[in-house]
């Protein structure tokens, strides 16, 4: 998401009559807001806010005036409620709409957040929720499933329980990148609350309960013909609840269906002809450029597959340092791709500190095709894993190489 610097001081922390619903649009480093003014019955302070946020698909372009008006419509109808924020902020390619709604009891806000609950669960369910007779809504991912939070002053609410089957302790899935939800270090006269500073110019914020402060930020790079909704590397993520910021960029490419990305596509000529062109790729480097100058700087970088490969080629484009480690799962160098592999060997050996896996039952990607991928790092700076009896995975809780991976970030916390 583009970082917006404010121009002027957050108005009020504390307000007595909530009626407004104010529409950010981030563009290129520039916010521009409108406050469009609705009736409120609610007066007093708020006592609970509920937030969710997530990407759809299509272009800030999409999102006209009576498409928002149908969507904030949509939204309050379902949830019954006196006062809706909706904020759409866009990043590349992508629209991310932050859903926030404050209550004076939490009670109202407990009851919301469970409806939400049950419409947030799945991008299919979201897309459903969020659609309307003007127009069709995909969410390609959730950022921040839904949350409540406590205004300044009060206790906070008990978030709602997960849907069946979900993992309460699992990031959200951000998209194209943007950033999951631990929140930012406020700037300069901002709340210092949960809201984002852009959104504080145009409308008052207060300042929710402080959560934990991440200590790391990690890059996370999808597999082949899938997309960043951070599914690939749930298992793993799922052990830092708090403390780790994970970002889930798209691939530069389109894959073979809808809401796919790759990182690099297949030769023209096939597998058998590789191609020799240095530029293959440029297309997702410049992606990720554009994330680590947005969003960086990060600690980490972790890829699988063919998110693997391209952490191991995005790592000899870029200067020693930008990441202080990384983690590739069933990996391979690019031969497939001279020009690519030019480059990679031009690095190598490169030093920056590197877990990789192989499952020893992968039969995608052979374990002499990761034990390639291995050797163009430093001997004295990575660590290589095999998963006995694992096949194609980022390994979860339980799987062979999971504790190893996750004490291999963890020394990189202090």
């Amino acid at each position: 998401m583009t970082s917006v610097k404010p121009a002027r001081k957050a108005m009020p922390l504390k307000i007595k009559i909530l009626a407004a619903i104010v529409v950010i649009l981030t563009v290129g480093g520039v916010a521009a807001g409108v406050a469009i003014a609705i009736s409120s019955s609610g007066a007093g302070d708020p006592v609970s806010t509920v937030r969710t946020e997530a990407v759809l698909s299509g272009s800030i372009t999409d999102f006209t005036s009576s498409v928002q008006d149908a969507l904030r419509a949509k939204i309050a109808s379902e949830l019954g409620v006196n006062l809706l924020d909706v904020s759409l902020i866009i990043v590349p390619a992508s629209v991310r709409v932050t859903i926030e709604v404050s209550f004076m009891s939490a009670t109202e806000a407990s009851r919301a957040s469970a409806t939400l609950s049950t419409q947030m669960t799945s991008t299919n369910a979201a897309s459903a929720f969020l659609s309307t007779s003007v127009f069709a809504v995909t969410v390609e991912s959730i950022v921040t499933a839904p949350v409540v939070v406590a205004a300044e002053g009060s206790t906070p609410s008990s978030p709602s329980a997960p849907a069946e089957g979900s993992s309460p302790s699992s990031p959200a899935a951000p998209a194209n990148g943007s950033t999951p939800p631990s929140p930012a270090a406020p700037a300069e006269g901002s709340n210092g609350g949960g809201v984002e500073a852009a959104t504080c110019l145009t409308h008052p914020c207060w300042s929710d309960t402080p959560a934990q402060t991440p200590t790391l930020k990690i890059l996370c790079l999808h597999g082949g013909d899938s997309s960043g909704n951070g599914a690939e590397f749930a298992g793993l993520t799922s052990a830092f609840p708090s403390d780790v910021t994970f970002v889930y960029p798209n691939g530069g490419y389109s894959g073979s269906s809808a809401g796919s990305y790759l990182w690099v596509p297949d030769p023209p000529g096939g597998k058998g002809q590789p191609t020799q062109n240095l530029d293959v790729a440029d297309v997702s480097v410049d992606a990720l450029n554009e994330v680590v100058a947005q969003q960086g700087p990060f600690d980490g970088i972790i890829g699988y597959s063919q998110g693997s490969m391209m952490v191991l080629y995005y790592l000899s484009r870029v200067p020693l340092g930008t990441f202080r480690f990384a983690l590739m799962f069933c990996g391979y160098v690019p031969n497939t791709h001279q020009g690519m592999v030019t480059y990679i060997d031009e690095a190598s050996p490169i030093t920056t500190p590197a877990f990789i896996f192989a499952g020893s039952t992968d039969y995608i990607i052979s374990n002499t095709m990761t034990a390639e991928q291995r050797d163009k790092f430093a001997s004295a700076s990575r660590e290589y894993y095999v998963g006995q009896g694992v096949g194609h995975i980022v390994p979860g809780s339980g799987n062979p190489g999971y504790t190893e991976a996750v004490a291999f970030i963890n020394q990189y916390k202090s």
